[in-house]
């Protein structure tokens, strides 16, 4: 498994501290793929759909904005904003 943190998350590190403070953490293996959890402190997980990569990144952001760049160079998808238009 490769997990990378994302330079630019949608909040700073301070915030995203305060914004989770009483959001329950998961364990970061426990994350099944797919799956974006909290694993504490502020610090979101996402897993790949397809493979056992994953990120992290400060607050929740939807699965395209963190593995799509991945799911483009690792798998070959078509995703919406990257390689593919936003509308059919």
């Amino acid at each position: 498994m490769t997990t990378r943190q994302l330079e630019r998350s949608w909040t700073d590190e301070r915030h995203a501290r305060f914004e989770c403070r009483e959001t329950p953490a998961w364990d970061a293996d426990s994350i099944p793929r797919g799956r974006c959890a909290h694993i504490g402190d502020g610090l979101w997980l996402t897993r790949c759909a397809g493979c056992d990569d994953a990120v992290t990144h400060w607050g929740a952001m939807p699965y395209y904005a963190t593995m799509g760049p991945h799911d483009v160079e690792a798998h070959g998808s078509q995703v919406a904003g990257i390689n593919a238009g936003m509308l059919p």
